[in-house]
Order: structure tokens, then C-alpha cells, then sequence
């Protein structure tokens, strides 16, 4: 499922969206491919957030980077960053997985600059309120 909204921020268009995807071998590929062609169309700054459901490093969080889209991983791309992953072991869908993951993120075009990306609502530094830790971000445009 995605959310998909095109805005103006500081007299600049914008498209974000909320995403919810498959993971790699449950859709994820297809699902990616038609979404990649809605956001390749609107030509646009991009802001993508959300449950991605492919653990970093791995084919689906791959795929991501190597869009014509040219995405980064705020996470990655962030100047100040504190936590990592996004999710404990053994939520609901990833049953047997004895490793926390970082499943969830905030993709943006390399038009908007990441001044920091923290991993919240996840019981350390603010209560757990889902199986899915929050991503609080600072973006800005670049000149």
C-alpha cells in the first residue's frame, strides 16, 4: 500500500509518500516496479517513508538504491544519526528471526539534505507504541 501526495514546500514541488511493501519474495518486485513507474512519471523530488519490510544490505533495500530514481537512505546519508535498527526480533511476519532489522526507512531524491535521522518510539529514549520503532528526520533543500 502507499500513500502518495504531491505538495509545495518553501516554493518547491514535492511528492511524499507513505509506504507499506511486501517483503522480497512475498510481491515486493512487482509492487516496487509499479510504484518506481508512478514516481518516475511525476518527475519530481521524491520523500519516501515507511515499512519497506527488506532488512538494509539485502535485495529489496538493493533494488531501492539502484532506481533511476536515485534514492539515498536518509539513515546512510544523514549528518547526525542515533539508532539503527527499526524493528526487535520476532515481530509479527518475521517469525524465527533472531535479529533486530532495520526494515523501515525515509528515502529522499538528492535534492533534499538529511541534517539528521533518529530512531524513536522504540523503548529506550521514548516509550515503544508498535512492533515498528519510529524514524524522526530533518530534511532541508539543497541550493
Amino acid at each position: 500500500r502507499v500513500a502518495l501526495v504531491e505538495t509545495t514546500v518553501d516554493g518547491k514541488d514535492l511528492a511524499v509518500a507513505s509506504v507499506h511493501l511486501s517483503w522480497w519474495d512475498k510481491g515486493f518486485q512487482e509492487e516496487w516496479d509499479r510504484f518506481e513507474s508512478v514516481l518516475t512519471d511525476l518527475n519530481k523530488p521524491l520523500l519516501l517513508a515507511g515499512d519497506f519490510n527488506n532488512p538494509a544490505g539485502q535485495e529489496g533495500y538493493q533494488t531501492i538504491l539502484a532506481s533511476p530514481l536515485s534514492l539515498q537512505d536518509a539513515y546512510e546519508a544523514a549528518q547526525e544519526r542515533s539508532g539503527s535498527y527499526t524493528v526487535p526480533p520476532e515481530i509479527d511476519g518475521w517469525k524465527g528471526n533472531s535479529e533486530p532489522l532495520r526494515i523501515d526507512y525515509v528515502f529522499t531524491t538528492k535534492d533534499l539534505q538529511v541534517k539528521y535521522l533518529h530512531v524513536v518510539f522504540d523503548g529506550q529514549n521514548s516509550p515503544q507504541v508498535s512492533d515498528h520503532y519510529g524514524l524522526k528526520t530533518e530534511l532541508i533543500w539543497k541550493d
